[in-house]
């Protein structure tokens, strides 16, 4: 998994150093976003957007120096804006920042504010949200997460969920105990099944690992309707990770696709 590499921004808050991709993920969700609320404003008076691993809200390129939103703030800043959300990060640092960033730049949002354990910040949220509002959870951890921090926010419907799926680290992890990893699949044969694609012809790897964990959000959450998976891609071209969308409804289907035809620089998504 990436680490975490931070330093003081522009604005003299703390902000996360990342490679260009970050970039490529955060235009699929701030189109998506855009998307999501003006598609559903008219049949959804109240839509609700969480964010597990929030960050402090502002990213700077390491190779450029140039600061960009991180997916809190794009969250944020949609022309139609979510009528609810809800921030969490374990970094009582970046929780502080961001929470700056937005009074400054958002200051009338409706935004609520934790400093938890993902699973525990799930919950809370979860029971947070307004019963009649549409959902948009964004999954983008550092570090592998349970499978359950998913389904607290996914069982509270309608909630569309949007993830950050990081094959390669779970690839390097197969050949060992890992009990994060396992906690993440929330599949006991997920081993049996991953060895398997390794002599099979038709699939690979990476997609037995994808149908695996949409198999669980089928089973568990009853999620049906599932985007392309998008690859995100190092300067080499090689895949980092993989945004996965899940949905109970098929509507959803259309503003994924939208947002992942292209890449910012226009090239098309090729998995």
């Amino acid at each position: 998994m990436p680490g975490q590499q931070n330093e003081l921004g522009s604005d003299g808050l703390p902000l996360l150093v990342q490679g260009h991709w970050s970039q490529d993920k955060l235009y699929f969700l701030k189109y998506f976003s855009s998307l999501f609320n003006g598609g559903m404003k008219n049949k959804w008076a109240t839509r609700a957007y969480v964010d597990l691993f929030a960050g402090p809200g502002l990213c700077k390129d390491r190779n450029t120096g140039s600061e960009f939103c991180g997916s809190s703030l794009e969250a944020l800043g949609c022309t139609v804006p979510f009528t609810h959300l809800y921030f969490n990060d374990i970094d009582e640092e970046f929780v502080d920042a961001l929470k700056k960033r937005q009074q400054h730049r958002f200051p009338n949002a409706n935004v609520e504010y934790f400093n938890l354990d993902c699973d525990e910040a799930a919950q809370q949220i979860a029971r947070r949200i307004p019963k009649d509002a549409l959902t948009l959870a964004f999954i983008d951890p550092w570090n592998h997460m349970p499978f359950d921090s998913i389904a607290h926010l996914a069982r509270r419907q309608p909630t569309d969920l949007i993830i950050t799926f990081h094959t390669t680290a779970i690839k390097r992890n197969a050949h060992q105990d890992n009990a994060a990893v396992d906690a993440l699949l929330d599949d006991p044969n997920w081993r049996h099944d991953y060895y398997e694609s390794l002599t099979d012809v038709s699939s690979t790897t990476t997609s037995s690992l994808i149908e695996n964990f949409q198999n669980r959000l089928r089973q568990r959450l009853r999620h049906t309707h599932f985007g392309s998976p998008m690859a995100i891609r190092n300067s080499n071209g090689v895949p980092i990770f993989y945004l996965l969308f899940a949905s109970r409804h098929s509507r959803g289907l259309d503003f994924w696709d939208k947002s992942s035809a292209k890449l910012p620089s226009g090239q098309r998504v090729l998995l």
